[in-house]
Protein backbone atom coordinates (compact mmCIF):
# COMPACT_ATOMS: atom_id res chain seq x y z
CA UNK A 1 0.00 0.00 0.00
CA UNK A 2 1.48 3.51 -0.90
CA UNK A 3 2.46 5.44 1.92
CA UNK A 4 0.09 8.15 1.28
CA UNK A 5 -2.59 5.32 1.35
CA UNK A 6 -1.33 3.82 4.61
CA UNK A 7 -2.06 7.43 6.02
CA UNK A 8 -5.44 7.87 5.25
CA UNK A 9 -5.95 3.94 6.73
CA UNK A 10 -4.44 5.23 10.50
CA UNK A 11 -6.54 8.44 10.54
CA UNK A 12 -9.77 6.84 9.55
CA UNK A 13 -8.84 3.81 11.94
CA UNK A 14 -8.58 6.56 13.93
CA UNK A 15 -11.66 8.41 13.40
CA UNK A 16 -13.98 4.92 13.31
CA UNK A 17 -12.44 4.30 16.88
CA UNK A 18 -13.83 7.62 17.92
CA UNK A 19 -16.79 7.04 15.98
CA UNK A 20 -17.27 3.78 18.04
CA UNK A 21 -16.62 5.16 21.64
CA UNK A 22 -19.55 7.32 20.84
CA UNK A 23 -22.34 5.33 19.47
CA UNK A 24 -25.35 4.08 21.31
CA UNK A 25 -25.77 0.54 22.54
CA UNK A 26 -28.34 -1.64 20.28
CA UNK A 27 -31.36 -3.74 21.62
CA UNK A 28 -28.82 -6.74 20.81
CA UNK A 29 -25.98 -5.47 22.72
CA UNK A 30 -28.32 -4.23 25.50
CA UNK A 31 -29.47 -7.92 25.92
CA UNK A 32 -25.87 -9.32 26.12
CA UNK A 33 -25.02 -6.55 28.52
CA UNK A 34 -27.30 -7.66 30.63
CA UNK A 35 -27.11 -11.43 30.08
CA UNK A 36 -23.48 -11.15 30.90
CA UNK A 37 -23.75 -8.86 34.31
CA UNK A 38 -26.42 -11.56 35.56
CA UNK A 39 -23.98 -13.95 35.05
CA UNK A 40 -21.26 -12.26 36.61
CA UNK A 41 -23.47 -12.00 39.75
CA UNK A 42 -24.59 -15.30 39.71
CA UNK A 43 -20.83 -16.71 39.23
CA UNK A 44 -20.13 -14.56 42.48
CA UNK A 45 -22.81 -16.00 44.13
CA UNK A 46 -21.78 -19.55 43.17
CA UNK A 47 -18.24 -18.93 43.99
CA UNK A 48 -19.94 -17.46 47.76
CA UNK A 49 -22.06 -20.92 48.02
CA UNK A 50 -19.20 -23.18 47.56
CA UNK A 51 -16.96 -21.23 50.27
CA UNK A 52 -19.90 -22.02 52.79
CA UNK A 53 -19.75 -25.72 51.83
CA UNK A 54 -16.23 -26.41 51.43
CA UNK A 55 -13.58 -26.08 54.22
CA UNK A 56 -12.31 -22.46 54.58
CA UNK A 57 -9.76 -20.71 56.73
CA UNK A 58 -10.98 -20.33 60.16
CA UNK A 59 -11.18 -16.29 59.94
CA UNK A 60 -13.64 -16.37 57.47
CA UNK A 61 -16.81 -14.82 58.87
CA UNK A 62 -19.70 -17.18 57.31
CA UNK A 63 -22.75 -15.44 58.15
CA UNK A 64 -21.35 -12.05 56.03
CA UNK A 65 -20.39 -14.51 53.51
CA UNK A 66 -23.94 -16.10 52.87
CA UNK A 67 -25.18 -12.41 53.10
CA UNK A 68 -23.29 -11.89 49.77
CA UNK A 69 -24.22 -14.76 48.60
CA UNK A 70 -27.97 -14.32 48.88
CA UNK A 71 -27.45 -10.66 47.56
CA UNK A 72 -25.23 -11.95 44.26
CA UNK A 73 -27.64 -14.38 43.56
CA UNK A 74 -30.84 -11.99 43.58
CA UNK A 75 -29.14 -8.75 41.52
CA UNK A 76 -27.65 -11.90 39.15
CA UNK A 77 -31.43 -13.05 38.57
CA UNK A 78 -32.71 -9.65 38.21
CA UNK A 79 -30.93 -8.43 35.98
CA UNK A 80 -30.92 -11.31 33.76
CA UNK A 81 -34.91 -11.13 33.71
CA UNK A 82 -35.30 -7.49 33.82
CA UNK A 83 -31.58 -6.11 33.11
CA UNK A 84 -32.57 -5.24 29.43
CA UNK A 85 -35.19 -2.45 30.58
CA UNK A 86 -32.52 -0.82 33.11
CA UNK A 87 -30.97 2.30 31.98
CA UNK A 88 -27.72 2.03 30.46
CA UNK A 89 -26.27 4.47 33.73
CA UNK A 90 -27.48 1.59 35.81
CA UNK A 91 -24.59 -0.63 34.62
CA UNK A 92 -22.08 1.71 35.52
CA UNK A 93 -23.67 1.24 39.03
CA UNK A 94 -24.21 -2.11 39.32
CA UNK A 95 -20.15 -2.80 37.60
CA UNK A 96 -19.36 -0.29 40.66
CA UNK A 97 -21.12 -2.00 43.37
CA UNK A 98 -19.34 -5.85 42.15
CA UNK A 99 -16.26 -3.83 42.74
CA UNK A 100 -17.47 -2.67 46.31
CA UNK A 101 -18.63 -6.38 46.81
CA UNK A 102 -15.71 -8.19 45.73
CA UNK A 103 -13.66 -5.92 47.85
CA UNK A 104 -15.65 -6.76 51.19
CA UNK A 105 -15.53 -10.78 49.85
CA UNK A 106 -12.20 -10.01 49.64
CA UNK A 107 -11.31 -8.76 53.36
CA UNK A 108 -14.00 -11.35 54.95
CA UNK A 109 -11.54 -14.14 53.32
CA UNK A 110 -9.02 -13.47 55.71
CA UNK A 111 -7.10 -16.04 54.27
CA UNK A 112 -4.01 -14.87 51.67
CA UNK A 113 -4.56 -17.74 49.10
CA UNK A 114 -8.47 -16.98 49.15
CA UNK A 115 -8.28 -13.74 49.30
CA UNK A 116 -5.90 -13.47 46.47
CA UNK A 117 -8.87 -16.23 44.59
CA UNK A 118 -11.90 -13.22 45.38
CA UNK A 119 -9.63 -10.38 44.22
CA UNK A 120 -9.24 -12.09 40.86
CA UNK A 121 -12.83 -11.19 40.33
CA UNK A 122 -11.91 -7.54 39.91
CA UNK A 123 -10.85 -9.28 36.88
CA UNK A 124 -14.39 -9.34 35.33
CA UNK A 125 -14.54 -5.50 36.77
CA UNK A 126 -11.86 -4.77 34.15
CA UNK A 127 -12.78 -6.99 31.23
CA UNK A 128 -16.36 -5.70 31.35
CA UNK A 129 -15.66 -1.58 31.27
CA UNK A 130 -13.36 -2.82 28.54
CA UNK A 131 -15.66 -3.87 26.33
CA UNK A 132 -18.83 -2.15 27.16
CA UNK A 133 -18.14 0.98 28.45
CA UNK A 134 -15.96 4.09 26.96
CA UNK A 135 -12.37 4.45 27.67
CA UNK A 136 -13.19 7.11 30.49
CA UNK A 137 -15.77 5.22 32.22
CA UNK A 138 -13.09 1.94 31.84
CA UNK A 139 -10.85 4.06 33.75
CA UNK A 140 -13.03 5.13 36.38
CA UNK A 141 -13.58 1.81 37.29
CA UNK A 142 -9.90 0.89 37.51
CA UNK A 143 -9.81 3.82 39.96
CA UNK A 144 -12.58 2.26 41.44
CA UNK A 145 -10.67 -1.23 42.01
CA UNK A 146 -7.67 0.25 42.68
CA UNK A 147 -8.65 2.26 45.95
CA UNK A 148 -10.88 -0.54 46.96
CA UNK A 149 -8.68 -2.90 46.92
CA UNK A 150 -6.06 -0.77 48.43
CA UNK A 151 -8.10 0.37 51.36
CA UNK A 152 -9.33 -3.46 51.84
CA UNK A 153 -5.46 -4.70 51.78
CA UNK A 154 -4.38 -1.97 54.12
CA UNK A 155 -7.33 -3.34 56.50
CA UNK A 156 -6.50 -7.11 56.23
CA UNK A 157 -2.89 -7.40 55.43
CA UNK A 158 -1.32 -4.28 56.86
CA UNK A 159 1.92 -3.25 55.12
CA UNK A 160 3.57 -7.08 53.96
CA UNK A 161 2.19 -9.06 51.28
CA UNK A 162 2.86 -6.24 48.92
CA UNK A 163 3.37 -8.80 46.21
CA UNK A 164 0.81 -10.13 46.03
CA UNK A 165 -1.05 -7.05 45.56
CA UNK A 166 0.95 -5.73 42.65
CA UNK A 167 0.24 -9.55 40.68
CA UNK A 168 -3.52 -8.74 41.78
CA UNK A 169 -3.56 -5.48 40.25
CA UNK A 170 -1.34 -6.14 37.23
CA UNK A 171 -3.60 -8.42 36.14
CA UNK A 172 -6.60 -6.15 36.55
CA UNK A 173 -4.75 -4.06 34.34
CA UNK A 174 -3.57 -6.24 31.92
CA UNK A 175 -6.93 -7.83 31.10
CA UNK A 176 -8.33 -4.97 30.61
CA UNK A 177 -6.10 -3.56 28.65
CA UNK A 178 -6.10 -6.73 26.45
CA UNK A 179 -9.36 -6.42 25.88
CA UNK A 180 -9.83 -2.71 24.88
CA UNK A 181 -7.42 -3.10 22.41
CA UNK A 182 -9.17 -5.98 21.00
CA UNK A 183 -12.57 -4.17 20.86
CA UNK A 184 -10.98 -1.43 18.98
CA UNK A 185 -9.56 -3.32 16.51
CA UNK A 186 -12.83 -5.75 16.19
CA UNK A 187 -15.10 -2.81 15.65
CA UNK A 188 -12.51 -0.58 13.66
CA UNK A 189 -12.50 -4.28 11.33
CA UNK A 190 -16.42 -4.08 11.12
CA UNK A 191 -16.61 -0.62 10.02
CA UNK A 192 -13.52 -0.54 7.30
CA UNK A 193 -13.45 -1.32 3.89
CA UNK A 194 -11.08 -3.95 3.45
CA UNK A 195 -9.85 -2.81 0.12
CA UNK A 196 -9.59 0.97 0.07
CA UNK A 197 -9.32 1.49 4.40
CA UNK A 198 -12.15 3.82 4.03
CA UNK A 199 -15.54 3.76 6.08
CA UNK A 200 -18.07 1.05 4.39
CA UNK A 201 -21.51 0.97 4.23
CA UNK A 202 -22.09 0.66 7.90
CA UNK A 203 -19.85 3.05 8.80
CA UNK A 204 -21.62 5.80 6.72
CA UNK A 205 -24.85 5.47 7.98
CA UNK A 206 -23.85 6.20 11.33
CA UNK A 207 -21.42 8.61 10.37
CA UNK A 208 -24.46 10.44 8.56
CA UNK A 209 -26.91 9.91 11.63
CA UNK A 210 -24.58 11.87 13.86
CA UNK A 211 -23.94 14.68 11.29
CA UNK A 212 -28.09 14.97 11.16
CA UNK A 213 -28.42 15.01 14.42
CA UNK A 214 -25.85 17.49 15.35
CA UNK A 215 -27.02 20.01 12.27
CA UNK A 216 -30.63 19.61 13.20
CA UNK A 217 -29.58 20.96 17.05
CA UNK A 218 -26.96 23.42 16.88
CA UNK A 219 -27.64 24.32 13.14
CA UNK A 220 -25.61 24.47 9.98
CA UNK A 221 -24.72 23.26 6.64
CA UNK A 222 -24.38 19.83 5.75
CA UNK A 223 -23.90 18.77 2.02
CA UNK A 224 -23.78 15.13 0.54
CA UNK A 225 -22.66 13.28 -2.71
CA UNK A 226 -22.91 10.03 -3.99
CA UNK A 227 -19.84 9.33 -6.94
CA UNK A 228 -19.95 6.42 -9.30
CA UNK A 229 -17.13 5.67 -11.50
CA UNK A 230 -17.86 6.14 -15.04
CA UNK A 231 -16.64 2.38 -17.20
CA UNK A 232 -15.21 1.28 -14.34
CA UNK A 233 -16.75 -1.92 -15.58
CA UNK A 234 -14.43 -1.51 -18.71
CA UNK A 235 -11.79 -1.52 -16.62
CA UNK A 236 -12.49 -5.02 -14.80
CA UNK A 237 -13.86 -6.62 -18.36
CA UNK A 238 -10.23 -5.37 -20.20
CA UNK A 239 -7.32 -4.98 -17.46
CA UNK A 240 -8.59 -7.71 -14.76
CA UNK A 241 -10.22 -7.21 -10.99
CA UNK A 242 -6.93 -6.39 -9.57
CA UNK A 243 -6.09 -3.11 -12.09
CA UNK A 244 -10.19 -2.42 -11.12
CA UNK A 245 -8.63 -2.55 -7.23
CA UNK A 246 -5.98 -0.73 -7.85
CA UNK A 247 -7.85 2.12 -9.36
CA UNK A 248 -10.28 2.00 -6.78
CA UNK A 249 -7.26 2.60 -3.81
CA UNK A 250 -5.56 5.17 -5.80
CA UNK A 251 -8.47 7.75 -6.28
CA UNK A 252 -9.43 6.86 -3.03
CA UNK A 253 -6.02 7.92 -1.37
CA UNK A 254 -6.40 11.04 -3.88
CA UNK A 255 -9.99 12.26 -3.39
CA UNK A 256 -9.24 11.96 0.95
CA UNK A 257 -5.74 13.99 0.39
CA UNK A 258 -7.83 16.77 -1.64
CA UNK A 259 -10.86 17.00 0.84
CA UNK A 260 -10.77 19.28 4.56
CA UNK A 261 -9.94 17.29 7.48
CA UNK A 262 -13.60 16.96 8.47
CA UNK A 263 -14.87 15.70 5.21
CA UNK A 264 -15.73 12.03 5.43
CA UNK A 265 -15.03 9.51 2.70
CA UNK A 266 -16.74 6.68 2.42
CA UNK A 267 -17.07 3.61 0.04
CA UNK A 268 -20.50 2.97 -0.69
CA UNK A 269 -20.41 -0.15 -2.30
CA UNK A 270 -18.73 -1.36 -5.40
CA UNK A 271 -17.18 1.74 -7.40
CA UNK A 272 -19.85 4.26 -5.49
CA UNK A 273 -18.21 6.26 -3.24
CA UNK A 274 -20.08 8.80 -1.11
CA UNK A 275 -18.33 12.09 0.77
CA UNK A 276 -20.21 13.85 3.61
CA UNK A 277 -18.83 17.90 3.47
CA UNK A 278 -20.08 19.23 6.88
CA UNK A 279 -20.01 23.11 7.27
CA UNK A 280 -21.03 22.99 3.50
CA UNK A 281 -23.50 24.42 1.12
CA UNK A 282 -24.45 23.22 -1.89
CA UNK A 283 -22.10 25.95 -3.81
CA UNK A 284 -19.52 24.79 -2.08
CA UNK A 285 -19.55 21.80 -2.48
CA UNK A 286 -19.95 21.68 -6.24
CA UNK A 287 -16.03 23.60 -6.21
CA UNK A 288 -15.29 20.58 -3.87
CA UNK A 289 -15.85 17.87 -6.62
CA UNK A 290 -15.26 20.26 -9.28
CA UNK A 291 -11.17 20.03 -7.58
CA UNK A 292 -11.49 16.46 -6.77
CA UNK A 293 -11.94 16.06 -10.71
CA UNK A 294 -8.61 17.62 -11.13
CA UNK A 295 -7.13 14.74 -9.16
CA UNK A 296 -8.37 11.61 -10.52
CA UNK A 297 -7.19 9.33 -13.42
CA UNK A 298 -10.97 8.27 -14.23
CA UNK A 299 -14.31 10.17 -15.45
CA UNK A 300 -17.31 9.62 -12.62
CA UNK A 301 -20.46 11.13 -12.31
CA UNK A 302 -21.60 12.84 -8.98
CA UNK A 303 -24.96 13.83 -7.20
CA UNK A 304 -25.10 16.48 -4.85
CA UNK A 305 -27.76 17.00 -2.05
CA UNK A 306 -28.11 19.42 0.45
CA UNK A 307 -29.58 18.71 4.29
CA UNK A 308 -33.05 21.02 4.38
CA UNK A 309 -34.03 20.79 7.95
CA UNK A 310 -36.28 17.51 9.18
CA UNK A 311 -34.93 15.89 6.91
CA UNK A 312 -33.69 12.16 7.81
CA UNK A 313 -30.38 11.27 6.69
CA UNK A 314 -31.96 8.66 4.43
CA UNK A 315 -33.69 10.58 2.97
CA UNK A 316 -30.92 12.90 2.17
CA UNK A 317 -28.81 10.43 0.99
CA UNK A 318 -31.52 9.05 -1.34
CA UNK A 319 -32.16 12.64 -2.93
CA UNK A 320 -28.18 12.49 -3.86
CA UNK A 321 -28.62 9.02 -5.17
CA UNK A 322 -31.11 10.16 -7.52
CA UNK A 323 -29.36 13.21 -8.55
CA UNK A 324 -26.73 11.10 -9.76
CA UNK A 325 -29.06 8.95 -11.57
CA UNK A 326 -29.68 11.91 -13.21
CA UNK A 327 -26.29 12.29 -13.72
CA UNK A 328 -25.74 9.29 -15.16
CA UNK A 329 -28.83 9.80 -17.24
CA UNK A 330 -27.48 12.97 -18.50
CA UNK A 331 -24.15 11.72 -19.97
CA UNK A 332 -22.24 11.00 -17.67
CA UNK A 333 -18.86 12.87 -15.87
CA UNK A 334 -20.78 15.42 -14.11
CA UNK A 335 -21.95 16.72 -11.42
CA UNK A 336 -25.85 17.28 -10.33
CA UNK A 337 -27.45 18.64 -7.54
CA UNK A 338 -30.44 18.15 -6.14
Amino acid sequence: MPPDAEKMARSVRSGLRELSDQDAFGARQIRLQARIMGSMWLTGGLIGFLTLVLPTPLGVNRPAAAGLTVIAVLLGGIVIVWGRQLPCSWYQVLLATGTVTTSIGVYLSRGDAMSVGVAAMYVWVGIYSAYFFSRRATAIHLMIVGVCFSLVASLAWGGSHVSLILIVVSTVLLGTLVVARLKAELRSMALTDTLTGLPNRQALERILSREVARISRFGGSLCVGVIDLDDFKEVNDTKGHLAGDIVLRRTAARWYAALRRIDILARYGGDEFVVVLPSCNQRNAVEIFARLKSESTIGWSVGVAEWVEGESYLELLHRADQALLEAKDRGRSCIICS
